[in-house]
């Protein structure tokens, strides 16, 4: 797992740290193929925050 990921996880079950189910929500799952996979966050919740998380890396990195 990358340091990025890492960091976002932490965030993450901060964040929901009242959700009894904060583990469940960050269970990833291949919703590609066995030849190409493309696994992601099963929960919706997690996974835009995942990709909010990832362009606010990207902005500050540029300096926006």
């Amino acid at each position: 797992m990358n340091e990025s990921r890492k960091q976002f996880e932490e965030w993450f079950r901060s964040k929901y740290r009242s959700d009894p189910q904060v583990e469940m929500l960050l269970e990833q799952y291949n919703h590609g193929t066995e030849e190409e996979p493309d696994y992601d966050y099963y929960s919706l919740s997690a996974r835009d925050a995942w990709y909010w998380w990832q362009t606010s890396r990207i902005a500050q990195a540029r300096g926006e």
